[in-house]
């Protein structure tokens, strides 16, 4: 790359390609790091928003209704 661009088109290249991509794997590393510094996890998980928990049970009833239908 050297012997056709010059060294500003270089560092501007790099800048819009490479930087940014730089950026997010330290952001990726950091947060390997940061959840492999863990030594212990709770017990059970986080308990789910009422909203999540009512579409859940919704659509179990829908296909607990389907499955009960007879095709023969």
């Amino acid at each position: 790359m050297f012997e056709v661009y010059d060294n500003f088109t270089i560092d501007e290249w790099k800048d819009t390609y490479i930087k940014p991509l730089e950026r997010k794997m330290d952001a990726m590393w950091n947060a390997r790091t940061s959840i492999l510094n863990k030594d212990s996890w709770p017990r059970r998980p986080l308990r789910y928003p009422q909203a999540f928990l009512s579409m859940y049970t919704k659509t179990i009833n829908v296909f607990k209704s389907v499955l009960q239908i007879n095709y023969l």
